[in-house]
């Protein structure tokens, strides 16, 4: 998961795993047509030195702070803190760093890949990209760090979108898919009291 921060404008997250499939490539590659941008990478994986190559190579080592692993308290309060937050995975089969990010009020930018459309509504909760497309991805960002009325409405917006994926709500479509593969009512109720 990827999550941007900056000290003169804006701050942007990502968080997970800093591995191929999680493209965090593009966000160094759209952060020079951001200055006003910082990233913060939480996480570690098996690209982490080559994205600090990258870094430098393209002269943005100074915005973007690798932090490795964290403790929970330290990600909550990154969320906290943070304006954007970034997933430019391909291969996120849920995403709950996005979730999570939009549950702490961040408007996301997005790969158009996999889970994530179905988390994201462009316009509304962030924005999609198409993967690689570090143009697309730069503008969005420029767009977002120039807006805080913007950041805040996709903000809200994303608050509510991810309320339908609560544990209750969850629970209960389980029990409704398992009822109807069965044919049977269950008399105890998942999220209820016992009969």
């Amino acid at each position: 998961m990827l999550v941007l921060a900056a000290s003169a404008c804006c701050d942007v997250y990502r968080i997970g795993r800093l591995d191929a499939e999680k493209n965090v490539d593009d966000l160094l590659r759209a952060l020079p047509k951001v200055p006003t941008l910082h990233a913060t990478l939480i996480g570690d994986g098996s690209c982490r030195t080559g994205l600090e190559h990258l870094a430098a190579r393209l002269d943005v080592a100074d915005r973007v702070t690798f932090r490795g692993f964290v403790p929970d308290a330290e990600l909550v309060r990154a969320y906290r803190t943070s304006h954007l937050f970034c997933m430019p995975g391909t291969a996120e089969l849920q995403s709950l760093a996005t979730m999570e990010a939009m549950a702490a009020g961040l408007p996301v930018l997005a790969a158009d890949a996999m889970a994530l459309p179905h988390l994201v509504a462009p316009g509304r909760t962030g924005w999609l990209y198409p993967p690689g497309e570090t143009e697309t991805l730069g503008e969005r960002l420029l767009e977002l760090t120039g807006d805080p009325a913007l950041r805040a409405r996709m903000g809200r917006a994303g608050q509510e979108a991810v309320a339908r994926h609560g544990i209750a709500r969850t629970l209960d479509a389980y029990e409704g898919l398992y009822q109807a593969a069965t044919g049977t009512l269950l008399h105890t109720p998942v999220t209820g009291q016992a009969a």
